[in-house]
């Protein structure tokens, strides 16, 4: 006996057939509701939510929005490591509204062909047009989603410059917060506190050497030091260093280059002590006699020596300068977004408190 179908089953059938009639997508029927509960956002491989992750100002962040930025960086992983990978990407997504939502305040437009010229940039710094398409394709981004993202990139980077005061302002639309110009005075003191270990500089010298070792020399006791004597002698008789060191010397780097070293920084040197204490002490220009190290003998020739000195003040005024500005300018940039994130309504609000501290974290290191 044949069953007869229901006026609520033929006001489903109507619904989905009249939409393909149409030509547009047909509406799913209604389901039967559920006890099985959703997976949830953080630890589902395969469902994508549309449940709110997360508010910021008049920005709603979805569970989706979030999974869609990690782009299967998440594939395989599982529990406590797949929801810190979702915090994580959430916060750098917090962090890109922020400054979105700052440069609509100032109605802020990035110019089009300094984006273009990024990309343009970025092709050559990845070996041409076939790399650069090839690391795209490694990342699953489209052009116009790179495009999109280096926009939100620089869009960031002028806002945080302009108020941090490393660059030019836009008149009264967008000002410099802080100064980061050093002062004579901070110049000065910087120089005086950090003197001795920043602007000394170590006596250095430039030797030639050659190494004569007695394991390689094996034919008798002596031969590593008769093999030294006799190409010591045919320097002092016209024999170019460089020439005899290739030939003769059993040290690798003596047959590559010569056993040329210039401008050593003799405390930082890695040349052995026996070598460093002749070119401290040695007269300039006389070959050394064969120097015993235990497993062989050196020779050793300095050829020029310079003394420990320190960098003058008015020498390193613009190292110092620089340094301070480049400080200064981290530290303003890190306030910024400090400030930023003081002004903002982020729910739930542990995500701000997170935002924050991370900040705090970058302002303590360049402090200590």
């Amino acid at each position: 006996m044949q069953r007869t179908l229901g006026a609520g089953w033929i006001a489903s059938l109507i619904l989905l057939v009249l939409p393909a009639l149409r030509g547009q997508p047909p509406t799913p029927a209604p389901k039967a509701p559920t006890s099985t509960p959703a997976p949830k956002a953080a630890t589902s491989p395969t469902v994508f939510e549309t449940k709110v992750a997360a508010l910021i100002n008049r920005d709603v962040i979805t569970d989706s929005e979030v999974w869609r930025a990690l782009r299967g960086a998440a594939a395989g992983t599982l529990g406590e490591r797949r929801q810190q990978m979702f915090q994580d990407q959430l916060l750098d997504i917090l962090e890109e509204k922020l400054f979105a939502q700052a440069g609509e305040q100032v109605q802020l437009v990035i110019n089009e062909g300094a984006v273009q010229q990024l990309i343009e940039d970025r092709k050559e710094a990845a070996g041409g047009v076939e790399a650069f398409n090839q690391t795209l394709r490694d990342s699953g981004l489209s052009l116009d989603e790179y495009q999109a993202s280096l926009a939100k990139d620089y869009q960031r980077s002028v806002i945080e410059r302009i108020r941090a005061g490393e660059i030019r302002g836009l008149g009264d639309v967008l000002r410099a917060d802080h100064v980061v110009e050093p002062t004579l005075e901070e110049i000065r003191r910087y120089y005086k506190a950090y003197q001795d270990q920043k602007f000394r500089i170590g006596a250095a010298a430039e030797v030639e050497t050659m190494m004569f070792s007695k394991a390689q020399l094996r034919e008798s006791p002596t031969q590593a030091q008769e093999v030294a004597v006799a190409a010591r002698q045919e320097v002092l008789t016209g024999a170019d260093w460089a020439t005899v060191a290739k030939r003769l010397s059993s040290d690798p780097r003596d047959k590559a280059m010569g056993g040329q070293h210039e401008s050593v920084v003799l405390s930082d040197s890695e040349l052995a002590p026996e070598i460093i204490k002749y070119a401290e002490t040695g007269p300039i220009g006389e070959i050394s006699e064969p120097i015993d190290f235990g497993r062989g003998f050196f020779l050793v020739r300095v050829k020029s020596r310079k003394d420990a000195r320190t960098i003058p003040f008015l020498e390193a005024q613009a190292l110092v300068r620089d340094l301070l500005k480049q400080e200064n300018i981290r530290r303003a940039r890190a306030e910024v977004q400090m400030n930023l994130l003081k002004e903002a309504f982020i729910q739930p609000p542990e995500l701000k408190e997170v935002l924050m501290q991370r900040v705090l974290r970058k302002l303590q290191g360049l402090r200590s």
